[in-house]
């Protein structure tokens, strides 16, 4: 769930459950827990959603993550427009569509301003290749 000086996440609801409940490796815990958090807004759009806003224990574990005095809410203002444009191309050719969010996600790691060093996702197959290019480490 970081996306910039150090994590970065995209995440399903179900993959921020998996975080929740500690299910990560040893080395995932650690770069959570000592890096920057960068939580970009379409993250919290998918993960905050009805089923995990009616789990008190769970929002309040995930509330403490991006409540970190080193998390960042990261803008996706910047991303929205291509974003949502390369969305819609990609949808029009086959085997190649790629949700706005990822899209979004997509143009964060491609920024040169925004520092990443390492993305955590559970989504390995998506990123895979953006990651590689742009020398963000999946975990």
């Amino acid at each position: 769930m970081k996306l910039c000086s150090s994590i970065r996440g995209s995440s399903s609801p179900s993959s921020i459950r998996e975080t929740l409940t500690t299910r990560l490796p040893a080395r995932s815990k650690e770069w959570v827990e000592t890096c920057t958090l960068i939580v970009p807004w379409p993250v919290l759009y998918e993960t905050i959603n009805t089923r995990l806003a009616r789990r008190p224990e769970t929002i309040s574990r995930f509330e403490s993550l991006i409540r970190r005095p080193d998390a960042i809410l990261l803008d996706d203002s910047p991303y929205r427009q291509d974003a949502y444009e390369d969305t819609l191309e990609r949808a029009k050719k086959p085997n190649s569509p790629k949700s706005l969010v990822d899209s979004i996600l997509y143009a964060i790691i491609e920024d040169p301003n925004v520092r990443i060093d390492a993305m955590l996702t559970f989504n390995l197959r998506d990123f895979g290749s953006v990651c590689q290019s742009n020398r963000v480490e999946l975990l």
